[in-house]
This record gives C-alpha cells, sequence and structure tokens, in this order.
C-alpha cells in the first residue's frame, strides 16, 4: 500500500491510502469511500503574489494521481528552472522598494518546497533543482548573448561574469538583509563561474574533439579540399612546388593528412614533408629538425655537447653530415682539375667540328666532279665587308688573312680568281689560325669570318650537284653559332684552363642544352666530364676545399650554386629524379644547418662545456646532483629520446563550427545554471 495526495474540486487536498498499482478511477473510488479522511495542512498562500511557476499552476489544478515523492521531485526541477525568473522578479521588486511581500512569498514558497522534499526524504542537496537551474530556459536565453572563449583566460573571465549574473538571478530565499545577501550571491557566483568555467571548457573542448572524431570516421566526411589546402599550405611554407614533388611521396603524404582528419586529428603537414625529405635521402633527422621549433631545435643543438647525454644526438648529426657528403660528392666522380677537362671538352668540339668541315669538303669534291666546274660564290657582300673592316681596324686585320683577300682582288676593287666553297673554307682556317689575345684582331676576324660563312650561304643551289655541299656547310656554321663552345674550340679562341667555367658553369641555359645534346651524341666520356664538372662546381659550394673531408654542408652557398644553375641548365646533364635530389638536399640541408629565428642555441659550447666541468669539480654536489638529475631526466625519456623519435607532431582538429557554438551556449547556460544554484540562499 502506498498513500496518494489528491486535490479536490474546491482545492482541498486528501491523503489516502491505496495499493502502489491503483488506476485513476480506483483512486477516486478510494477517495470517496475514505471521504472522512482529513485533509492536509496547507501553507496560506499570498494571493497579490502570483506563482512565477505556471506549470506548477497548472499541475495543481490536475487530479493528482502521482506519489508525493515523484510531486516533490517535479515540484524541484520546475523550480529550478523558474529560479532565474524568480530571482530577477525579486531583484528588481526589492530595487523599486517594493520587495518585502516579494520577499515574503519566496521565502514561503520555498519553506514548502523544502518541507516536501523533507515528508518525502529527499534531504541533502537538491540536484533536481539544480537540474532545473541548467535547463532553464532564461538561462539558456542568456547564455545565447556570449561569445565563445578558447583559452583557459578567456574563459575564467566569461565564467566570472556569467556566475555574476548567476548571483543576480538567484532568488534570496532567506534572512532579512536582501541587498547583502546578493551582493554575496553575486560575489560568490563571480568566484565560482571564474574557477568552473575552465574546467567545463576542457570537458568540452573533449565533446567536441570526440563528435569531431566521429563525424570525420566515415572516409566520406573527409574533404578532400580539406585535404588539398592543408597539403597547399605545407609546401608554401617548406618551399616547394606540388609538381617537384614525387608522386609516391604526395601520395603517402595525402594519405596520412586524411587519416589524421579521420582520427579528428590535425597533422603537421610541413613537418611530414621535412620528414619525408630525410628519409628520400636515407637519413634519419631530429624532432627540431623536422618541426623547426625554435626552442626543440636549440635544446637539441645544446645537449649535443654535454657528456653522458648529448651523444646520440651527436651521432645523428654525424651520420646525416656523412650521407650529405657522399649524395654530392658522388656528382663529382671523375671530375678532373679545370685545365684537364678543359682540354678533354675543347679537343672533342674541335675534333667535331674538323669532321663537320671534312664532310662539307668531300660533299664539294664529289659535286665538282660530277658537274665538272667548281661552284661560284658571290663576292659582293663580301667585299664591301672587307674594305669596312679595314676602314674601321686598319692594321689589326693580320697580314696572312690579307693576303687570302688580296688573292681574291678585294683590295683594288677586281676579282682576280674565283671564290668556291673550298677557297671559303680555306679563308675560314686561316682566320682561326690567327686569332690570338688582342681584342681588336679577334672582333676583326670575327667580322670577317661571318661574311665568309654569309657568302657561301647566299649560294643558289637549290636542286644542283652541289646543294648536299651547301646544305652542309650551311648546318655547319647554324651549329657553330648556336654552340658557341664549338665556335670557340674551333676557332681557338679560348684557353683550356677558362672553358669549363666559360662554357658550362657560366654557360647559357640554351647553349648548355645544345652542347650537352652534341656531347652526347659525339663523345659520352667528354658529356661525363661536362656533368661531374657541374658536380664539382656544387661540391665547392658545399664544402669547400674540404681536404679533410669531414667538413660542414654550408646549406646557403649549395643552394645558391644550384639556383644559379637552374633546372633547365641541369636538366643537361641530370635526369628529372637526380634534379629532384638535389633540391631534396639543399632542404635537408637547410633543415639542419639554418637555425629557426629567436632559437636560443648556444653555438659557443659554453653551456655543455660548463656543465661537463662543473661535474668534475669536487665541492659542488648541488650542481652536480642538478646535473645527474638532468641526466637521468633525459636518458628517461625526454629531451634525447624525442628528438632520436623525430615524430610528426598532430594536434586536435578544428571543432566545427555549429558543434563549437552549440557547447559554448551549453557551456555559458551550465555555468549560469550552476553557479544561480550554488549561490541561492
Amino acid at each position: 500500500m502506498a498513500k496518494f495526495r489528491i486535490t479536490a474540486p474546491d482545492g482541498t487536498n486528501y491523503e489516502i491510502t491505496a495499493p502502489d498499482d491503483a488506476t485513476e478511477e480506483q483512486l477516486i473510488s478510494y477517495a470517496q469511500s475514505q471521504s472522512k479522511a482529513q485533509p492536509t495542512a496547507q501553507p496560506a498562500k499570498l494571493k497579490q503574489v502570483s506563482s512565477p511557476n505556471w506549470i506548477e499552476d497548472k499541475l495543481a489544478k490536475l487530479p493528482n494521481i502521482i506519489s508525493p515523492e515523484t510531486e516533490s521531485k517535479v515540484k524541484s526541477f520546475v523550480a529550478g528552472m523558474a529560479d532565474p525568473s524568480v530571482g530577477a522578479f525579486q531583484l528588481g521588486a526589492n530595487l523599486l522598494g517594493q520587495g518585502d511581500r516579494v520577499n515574503k512569498a519566496i521565502a514561503n514558497k520555498e519553506s514548502e518546497i523544502n518541507t516536501d522534499r523533507n515528508a518525502v526524504g529527499r534531504d541533502g542537496v537538491d540536484w533536481l533543482r539544480l537540474a532545473g537551474n541548467v535547463g532553464s530556459p532564461a538561462n539558456l536565453i542568456m547564455a545565447s548573448r556570449f561569445g565563445q572563449a578558447a583559452t583557459t583566460g578567456a574563459r575564467a573571465l566569461q565564467g566570472a561574469q556569467v556566475g555574476a549574473i548567476g548571483g543576480l538571478t538567484a532568488p534570496v530565499t532567506s534572512g532579512d538583509n536582501f541587498f547583502g545577501t546578493k551582493a554575496m550571491q553575486t560575489g560568490g557566483g563571480a568566484v565560482a563561474g571564474a574557477v568552473m568555467a575552465p574546467v567545463a571548457g576542457k570537458l568540452a573542448d573533449v565533446v567536441g574533439n570526440a563528435v569531431n572524431k566521429l563525424k570525420l570516421s566515415n572516409s566520406a566526411n573527409v574533404s578532400q579540399a580539406d585535404v588539398d589546402k592543408a597539403i597547399t599550405n605545407a609546401l608554401t611554407e617548406v618551399k616547394q612546388n606540388i609538381n617537384d614533388i614525387d608522386p609516391t611521396i604526395l601520395q603517402n603524404i595525402r594519405q596520412q593528412v586524411t587519416d589524421s582528419l579521420r582520427g579528428g586529428k590535425n597533422l603537421d603537414v610541413a613537418s611530414a614533408f621535412r620528414k619525408a625529405d630525410f628519409d628520400a635521402l636515407g637519413m634519419q633527422g631530429t624532432e627540431g629538425q623536422i618541426t623547426r621549433d625554435p626552442i626543440k631545435f636549440a635544446r637539441e643543438m645544446n645537449l649535443r655537447g654535454v657528456n653522458g647525454v648529448g651523444e646520440p644526438i651527436q651521432m645523428r648529426y654525424d651520420q646525416q653530415a656523412q650521407i650529405l657528403q657522399n649524395k654530392v660528392g658522388a656528382l663529382k666522380d671523375g671530375a678532373l682539375e679545370a685545365y684537364p677537362a678543359g682540354a678533354q671538352l675543347s679537343g672533342t668540339l674541335k675534333t667535331t667540328d674538323e669532321a663537320l668541315r671534312k664532310n662539307v669538303t668531300n660533299l664539294y669534291t664529289q659535286a665538282r666532279n660530277s658537274a665538272g666546274k667548281d661552284l661560284d660564290v658571290p663576292l659582293q657582300n663580301l667585299a664591301q665587308d672587307y674594305a669596312d673592316v679595314l676602314d674601321n681596324f686598319a692594321d689589326k686585320v693580320p697580314a696572312g688573312v690579307r693576303n687570302q683577300f688580296r688573292q681574291l682582288g678585294l683590295e683594288d676593287g677586281k676579282q682576280l680568281k674565283q671564290f668556291t666553297i673550298e677557297g671559303a673554307d680555306k679563308i675560314l682556317k686561316v682566320i682561326s689560325d690567327n686569332r690570338g689575345t688582342d681584342r681588336a684582331t679577334n672582333l676583326a676576324l670575327d667580322k670577317l669570318s661571318q661574311s665568309v660563312k654569309n657568302a657561301v650561304l647566299s649560294v643558289d643551289s637549290s636542286g644542283g650537284p652541289y646543294a648536299p655541299a651547301v646544305k652542309a656547310a650551311a648546318e655547319r656554321f647554324r651549329m657553330q653559332d648556336a654552340i658557341p663552345a664549338l665556335k670557340a674550340a674551333s676557332n681557338g679562341d679560348i684557353a683550356p684552363d677558362d672553358f669549363v667555367q666559360k662554357f658550362i658553369v657560366n654557360g647559357k641555359t640554351e647553349e648548355v642544352n645544345k652542347l650537352a645534346s652534341l656531347l652526347k651524341t659525339t663523345d659520352k666520356s667528354a658529356y661525363d666530364q661536362a656533368r661531374a664538372q657541374i658536380g664539382a662546381s656544387l661540391y665547392k659550394a658545399a664544402f669547400g676545399n674540404n681536404a679533410a673531408g669531414d667538413k660542414a654542408i654550408a646549406a646557403e652557398r649549395f643552394g645558391n650554386e644550384l639556383n644559379k644553375f637552374g633546372t633547365d641548365k641541369l636538366a643537361a646533364f641530370f635526369t628529372k629524379d637526380e634534379i629532384s635530389q638535389l633540391k631534396t638536399i639543399e632542404r635537408v640541408a637547410a633543415y639542419r644547418g639554418s637555425t629557426p629565428s629567436n632559437a636560443p642555441v648556444n653555438y659557443s659550447g659554453t653551456s655543455a662545456a660548463l656543465v661537463n666541468l662543473l661535474k668534475k669539480i669536487p665541492g659542488v654536489p648541488a650542481v652536480v646532483s642538478l646535473a645527474d638529475a638532468a641526466k637521468t631526466t633525459i636518458n628517461n625519456g625526454s629531451a634525447v629520446k624525442s628528438a632520436l623519435a623525430a615524430n610528426v607532431p598532430t594536434t586536435a582538429a578544428t571543432v566545427d563550427h555549429k558543434v563549437s557554438n552549440l557547447l559554448s551556449k551549453l557551456l555559458v547556460g551550465g555555468t549560469l545554471g550552476v553557479t544561480s544554484g550554488a549561490v541561492r540562499q
């Protein structure tokens, strides 16, 4: 059997005893049969103040068919929802000097609620009342006015503001000093809010991340646009072009980013690319190197010299240096010194040009035998050019060269003999033999040589027996113009010592590409030597002479030399993969050798030396203890282990804006409700 409270139509409450499972009709019947039951005492109600809780009013007008305990619980929850409105009404009444009756009515109502709770054994904290405070529509409406706070400090400040509001709107349910109590509520609410909000905020972060992770657990929810954006931003940071990335590496990192997002994490994509660079060269980086974090980078550099602590880091650095030396050093394998290298290359080109000249001569001889006569080469333009050169350069034109033109009659203005392709070839050879170190003489000879070539190219022999010879001569001359190294080798214009620097290292890109193509098809060993000379130039920029063989790579000098050559010139002698490796070497050299901005690296080594020295001096137990403690900490998995692990960092993914906004409102509303309920007096 259980006790039930039933309200009659006239408002009188009766308590009856009935079975636990009695229906509504049975309860009414029991009430009628127990009509002699005495009505329960009810506290007087103040008619001047209407109940602020319309839900409770409605419930009071319905036949009471719930147990007293359930009714008490409902009243507690509903009262909690109404507290902010009641408290605000009470505050307004007291500010207007009309608070006495309101305060008394609220105190009476509070007493009624507590009496009901005590009657059904609901002692202690009224958690349902507090739940009502949190779920109060008034609190949630006020919470919507606040923006999101991300940091702990901002959350504490916002919590203090919210808590103060909660204290202001909390009802004062006892005592005669309303404003004194209200001041205590407001101050207490501010303190409670400042303490609670950061804790609740952390909880909201955990919930938000969990929701985000759940949403992203399905691969369909991972936006490829987000993946591409992360990769693009990272490539900008590491100064790489997506077209230069090995497709396999790019796909691997793309998968890492996708998997990370599915797991509710943001991968540090820039660090992932840096780690991929180390991996591509077959070496291991350190945490500071792949993240470029100034503090971690400096810590590793400073620890490397501490005895008993930094040896693993120094060993990692040494391994990296050796691999870089081997990689760059391999590029110069077979490189000769400047003179023999220049002699080999110019000799190969001279031989090539001589073969072209002989081919022209043979074709001309065959054509002459076939035609039975020589082919005339026009002299009109050549005669004019020769006269201009004599006027401008006078005695700078060597006598031997003048003799050739004099025999043609160009100095007397009357042609003395036929000018043929064979004769033109002879004049060109004499011009070449007379070149020297005098700039004016060489310039005059250049003009005469070009004029002779133009005369040969002007011959109209299309379809005739001389057509092959004229075509071959034209191709030879054009090749000399397109490849200055070939022309210089043919003319003997430059010393072998200077050949490599002028025509390969400092040569123009298009000319170097044509030279490389010619060498590749005519003399592979000369081609390999030209390639090795570029490698030697890069090595020297990276390491200098490096007689000891253990010098550290100079990242900036190596990068400058690499950029001076440029991708297109390098492509003349190196494959796409080899060029990609060169650029990877440049980046890795910078990762390990270029100090991040504001990194507190002690390059003097004094800090490590001091620690090592103090550990050996008697009478400094405190210092020794500190050093030993640091050593123990590091050996047990801190700085050194972290440095050598070189893991790519991840952070919690940004929570969806809608989820974040909802959690923020719930956080503020909850803080408001809890502080309001906590300070209610």
